[in-house]
């Protein structure tokens, strides 16, 4: 058990490291950084995505699914014929790109708040995409920086809000949303991949994008998200995974090991053995390393060799877990990487995608 002296000590920083770390994962220079914040303010009422018709959908759904076999695809499916219902709100004008707020339909119920960046200059029509996902903390806008890049380039960018970013009901209010150490994670992180599966929908569904090129980039969480989805999406074209974690489980591990004083982890002491053992047996299976060796487009991995929340071994594991082609880049960089990784990656995606590398001009932050 922590001492509640540590947890005294840790609980008059909590506040502030929480308003700290949300200020960086969603600091930017496009509308998108307000929106990402507006989001997080929200708490809740960004699209009303949280119906108590989508949290029942979302418990049956992982009720049926039960403790799934590793690699079994089954657990990720969805109904594709079914309508995606979109919404469209506000449209804004940025610097070389139109910035769309819109939602649609989560198979799981609910709302998938999203942003879609469309670019005013594209090399190609039909145009290359690149389907955006942000790591926790983090909503929708977590990654303008890196997005209007993109979209300054050519790239149509599409960027959606992962279900613990949503704040359903049965999430407390917090700056800081983390694991909850019970069967919702394991309902979150599933409905998270039928979720990207949706948007790679959508994506093909615009007219204005080439179907055949579309890619994932993920960072952190959203990084471990691309990982489990290249197992089971065969119809994106590159994946680039940014100091991706391998899962849930190897992220308890590591912080348990070195860490162990993270105030996100004191809910683990209120979990008897067997509750413990329940939480831990649903979610390993969904370690991405039992998924990523199905993907079959080229994967580039990216880490930071300062990293202090993903240690290079899950990293290494990851990669040595993947399938050809694949390759991995180091960098001595803290987890948030930089414009080195950002002008790689670019450069890796332009081959892919073929749109010219030259005119991505890296953000010094995402």
């Amino acid at each position: 058990m922590r001492t509640a002296g540590v947890a005294e000590r840790r609980a008059a920083g909590i506040v502030i490291r929480s308003l700290l770390r949300a200020a960086l994962g969603l600091a930017g220079a496009c509308t998108g950084c307000a929106i990402g914040a507006a989001d997080l303010a929200a708490n809740g009422a960004a699209v009303a995505d949280d119906t108590a018709a989508g949290r029942a959908t979302g418990a049956a759904a992982l009720a049926a699914n039960g403790a799934a076999v590793a690699g079994d695809t089954a657990l990720f499916a969805y109904d594709a014929a079914a309508p995606l219902d979109v919404e469209i709100g506000r449209r804004s004008r940025n610097r070389g790109f139109t910035l769309v707020q819109l939602d649609y339909a989560s198979p799981d119920g609910g709302r998938v708040p999203a942003l879609l960046y469309e670019p005013a200059l594209v090399s190609a029509s039909p145009a290359p995409a690149v389907l955006l996902m942000h790591g926790l903390p983090g909503s929708r806008g977590s990654l303008s920086s890196l997005a209007a890049a993109y979209a300054r380039a050519g790239v149509y960018v599409l960027a959606i809000s992962a279900p613990w970013a949503r704040r359903p009901a049965y999430r407390p209010f917090s700056l800081l949303p983390t694991p909850l150490f019970d069967d919702h994670d394991r309902a979150e992180l599933v409905q998270l991949i039928r979720d990207l599966r949706r948007a790679v929908d959508y994506l093909e569904s615009d007219p204005r994008i080439a179907a055949d090129r579309i890619a994932f980039v993920g960072h952190s969480a959203g990084g471990m998200a691309g990982a489990l989805l290249a197992g089971v999406e065969q119809r994106v074209a590159a994946w680039v995974l940014m100091a991706a974690t391998p899962g849930w489980i190897s992220t308890i591990r590591h912080y348990e090991a070195t860490r162990p004083d993270e105030f996100w982890l004191e809910p683990l002491d209120a979990l008897t053995a067997e509750q413990r053992a329940a939480w831990s047996g649903g979610l390993e299976p969904l370690e991405a390393t039992h998924w990523i060796g199905n993907a079959r487009a080229p994967m580039l991995l990216q880490a930071g060799t300062l990293d202090r929340s993903v240690p290079a071994a899950d990293v290494q594991r990851l990669f040595d877990a993947a399938s050809e082609p694949k390759s991995i880049e180091w960098y001595a960089l803290p987890h948030a990487l930089g414009p080195t990784a950002f002008a790689d990656q670019a450069r890796f995606l332009a081959r892919h995608l073929g749109f010219p590398a030259d005119r991505f001009v890296a953000p010094d932050r995402m």
